[in-house]
């Protein structure tokens, strides 16, 4: 085989090698930069305060209203039977919502 092949395949493969070293330097240090990512999530999104205005919605609005019907978070758990199934602590014979055929 030819010096220059083996040369080259020598360099070739030490080449090859860079990528990993740099994925692993990546890895194992600490930077107070961001990290680029392939696919963006809710980190880099913009934030607004309740009452900031904002550019984005017509009425210029950061803070939505309520959508009909929605139950909010520390309010959840107000009806125990519904959650939980029990009155106190016995067992409902009942379902506690109106059951309907799908239209």
């Amino acid at each position: 085989m030819p010096k220059w092949i083996f040369r080259a395949g020598l360099i070739i493969a030490a080449l090859s090698l860079i990528p990993f070293a740099i994925v692993a330097k990546n890895r194992a240090s600490r930077s107070d930069a961001t990290r680029r990512q392939i696919i963006p999530d809710m980190d880099q999104q913009p934030s607004f305060r309740a009452q900031e205005r904002n550019p984005l919605f017509a009425d210029g609005r950061a803070m939505r209203p309520a959508v009909e019907g929605s139950v909010p978070r520390d309010g959840a758990d107000r009806e125990e039977v519904f959650f939980t199934g029990k009155a106190g602590e016995e067992w409902t014979a009942e379902i506690p919502v109106q059951v309907t055929a799908p239209s």
